[in-house]
């Protein structure tokens, strides 16, 4: 396909699915016979579907039907917009979309493969841009000329024009010799000189021609120095730039639109760096966390004493000399695929892994995003639901750091969208004075669920998923199975109000792209933000079901061949004093190793309680109990990766903890019965588990006696040596009528 084809046939994925999500709750649209219908007055479009994403990453074909009848992506976009768009402004939003076609066009000719090789590369080669967006890679406003030179895809480099400023126009958020004194590495870095009563003020080139029209500058105090000596990576945003070699890195304000909103960085925005670091510093952060702080910005005033944002320029660290930036991408980048090459650096690592556990691309791409959870998602969640600190953790804002092809840490950069729950700006308040109500970062309950909840989960954590699951909806079932459990790990160890809203809420908000786009709206400056928020079905509801059992209650009962009641109950922390006397007898202890004291085994028992992937059942014959069942979910547990388990597998841990009942039939029918309520529970279990210490030879002999039990393998885990059982559904019942 050419990369005009290529072009408009992401264009239009993303279009397309930016509306879904829009309008979710509308009847203009519609799923049948493997096409989305989209209905309006005496118009109906048809788009042939080719994945059904679980996560609205659906996946089309190129072929458009208008009533019938094949149409261009032009078309396409002009008949939409009639629908869409106010009548004066349906001319303006085609041509947005024309040119964001055109640019990921000349993305797709410049990176004809995927050659992400290090940090630079993933600012450099984001080529499709919001997956959710009708006009992805907007860059409205700036020549395609100077496009050529500034945009990141391209060559992407910016040498700034730096300014002479009188000293008594200066603006910032320290004071003017402070920042003076902050500045001068950076001056001398650009071989630059100072001179009497003024300050040096960087300035993107395009930029300062924007500048030089405004009518209120007095261009007496407003003098150009020079241009820079270093050439500045223009990066993904393109208003940030990077240099490895550079005292600071630097974000500019650019009057150009970009998706959504015209660049200008606002005071507001800019004030929020310094109050964000300077509390994140005062927190302890999560091991794999850091973040590029931005200690001071600074800009300059015009004749009428006011700030001009066309100038504001937010000052940044650079990075730590600890960093290996040949291991840090940009998360967009790094779940991206490829245009012509169909797969993501994500993707490709992954790949590489798999070669370490038996070539099983399913399992190792459940480890790799583990990882993701653990060591980038769960420091924005800690430090929102423990200090109250929210951060803008949108797909542009995140660093991953990889070794080994395994994610190990994040690196946050851009406070702008940073802010902090009602809770911790009371707690924060008084030792930072600059933390106020009007700033508009500080959320209350809702806004934390809309926001924090659309960037981190909506925005960063799904588009993730349906990336790594290249929008298959089992894959994408299987991830967030993961996620939720993950979820609950988090809500259990420390409880909080947004993990129970993720959890248990119908619905989650997400950000309105195509409600922004086809109003018009600049979402930056916007006096009413809120409105370009949606509702959408959340997904982590619709999954497999977390079983609500009450501690004590049985959900099995069965006689026995030999007209012996058979039941199993979920545990109970009443049931303490047996727990522990079993796991004290030798016969047990040698294979479970849980002969803790007291204390130790109740948190024992409390933790598998609440998990939420495990189900611990006493096991009661003629109602005494006799033993105990420590059931699970397959998919969720260490014994995955070993046997490939089918999302709603069963797995078993069994002990019998009164020694009359050991060499009796009892033992059989508490295992037979065991396994077929593990068959029964849930209708799409195919199969149950188990990983017996490789030298318990009593279990095997069950195994051989069992029906559908069988060896698959012995195979070594990091605590014991094991054998892999299995019993199949379709074999148990099978045998199960001839069973003894």
């Amino acid at each position: 396909m050419e990369q005009k084809n290529l072009a408009e046939y992401f264009s239009l994925q993303s279009f397309l699915n930016s509306y879904l999500r829009d309008y979710d709750d509308k009847d203009t649209w519609s799923i049948k016979d493997s096409f989305i219908h989209l209905s309006f007055k005496n118009d109906h479009f048809k788009v042939g579907l080719k994945k059904c994403s679980l996560l609205g990453m659906h996946q089309y074909d190129d072929q458009i039907f208008l009533n019938d009848k094949v149409i261009t992506f032009k078309h396409f976009i002009e008949s939409f917009a009639a629908h869409l768009c106010p009548s004066d402004y349906r001319k303006t939003f085609t041509q947005r979309v024309e040119k964001s076609c055109i640019q990921m066009e000349q993305n797709f000719k410049a990176h004809p493969k995927l050659n992400i090789k290090n940090y630079i590369d993933s600012e450099k080669k984001l080529l499709k841009g919001h997956p959710f967006h009708p006009y992805p890679k907007l860059k409205e406003g700036m020549p395609p000329e100077d496009l050529l030179t500034f945009s990141p895809e391209q060559k992407g480099l910016c040498r700034f024009t730096w300014l002479y400023i009188h000293d008594s126009l200066y603006v910032g958020n320290i004071a003017l010799e402070t920042y003076k004194q902050k500045i001068a590495s950076l001056i001398d870095f650009e071989s630059l000189q100072n001179i009497k009563d003024h300050f040096l003020l960087p300035i993107h080139p395009w930029q300062w021609k924007e500048v030089q029209k405004i009518k209120a500058l007095d261009f007496t105090k407003v003098l150009k120095a020079s241009e820079g000596e270093h050439d500045y990576h223009v990066l993904s945003s393109m208003r940030s730039f990077y240099h490895e070699a550079s005292p600071l890195l630097l974000k500019t304000s650019l009057n150009i639109r970009l998706t959504n909103s015209i660049r200008t960085l606002q005071l507001k925005e800019a004030e929020r760096g310094k109050e964000a670091e300077e509390i994140l510093k005062s927190v302890e952060s999560p091991k794999s966390f850091s973040f590029l702080g931005e200690p001071f910005f600074a800009t300059f005033k015009d004749s009428q004493e006011k700030p001009i944002s066309e100038c504001i320029v937010q000052f940044r660290d650079n990075f730590s000399s600890q960093v290996d930036m040949s291991q840090t991408f940009l998360l967009s980048s790094l779940v991206e695929n490829h245009p012509v090459e169909r797969k993501s650096l994500a993707q490709q690592m992954i790949q590489r892994l798999a070669s370490l556990h038996q070539d099983n691309l399913r399992l190792t791409r459940k480890l790799w995003f583990q990882a993701f959870l653990n060591q980038v998602v769960k420091p924005f969640l800690t430090l929102a639901c423990q200090e109250g600190i929210l951060l803008g953790a949108h797909m542009q804002n995140i660093l991953v750091q990889i070794k080994d092809d395994m994610p190990i840490g994040v690196i946050y950069r851009d406070f702008q969208g940073s802010g902090f729950t009602q809770e911790a700006f009371e707690q924060y308040k008084d030792a930072h004075t600059s933390l106020k109500i009007e700033s508009g970062n500080i959320l209350n309950q809702e806004e934390l669920n809309k926001v924090f909840g659309y960037y981190l989960i909506v925005n960063t954590v799904f588009s993730t998923i349906s990336s790594l699951a290249s929008s298959s909806s089992e894959i994408e079932e299987e991830l967030l199975t993961d996620l939720r459990t993950f979820l609950y790990q988090l809500n259990y160890q420390k409880p909080h109000h947004f993990y129970h809203f993720l959890l248990n809420s119908p619905e989650l908000y997400q950000k309105g792209n195509m409600r922004c786009c086809v109003e018009n709206i600049n979402e930056s400056t916007d006096a009413a933000p809120w409105r370009i928020y949606n509702k959408i079905k959340n997904p982590l509801i619709n999954l497999r079901e977390v079983e609500n059992i009450s501690c004590g209650a049985h959900v099995y009962q069965a006689q026995t061949s030999k007209g012996n009641k058979i039941s199993l109950r979920k545990l109970q922390i009443s049931d303490l004093d047996l727990f522990y006397s079993w796991h004290h007898k030798k016969f047990i202890s040698e294979f479970w190793e849980l002969n803790y004291p007291k204390d130790e085994l109740l948190q024992y028992m409390k933790d598998v309680i609440h998990s939420p992937y495990q189900l611990p059942l006493i096991v009661e014959l003629n109602s005494e109990p006799i033993g105990y069942f420590e059931t699970y979910w397959a998919y969720d547990d260490r014994l995955a990766p070993y046997c490939n388990p089918d999302p709603y597998d069963r797995g078993i841990h069994l002990l019998i903890g009164e020694e009359r009942f050991l060499k009796t039939h009892h033992v059989y029918d508490a295992i037979l019965h065991g396994t077929k309520y593990l068959l029964e529970a849930h209708p799409k279990t195919k199969a149950v588990w188990g990983e017996p210490r490789s030298d318990n030879k009593k279990i095997m002999k069950f195994v051989e006696a069992l029906p559908g039990w069988h060896f698959i393998k012995e195979f070594d885990f990091p605590h014991k040596r094991a054998n892999l059982i299995k019993c199949d559904k379709e074999l148990f019942y099978k045998e199960y009528n001839s069973a003894p």
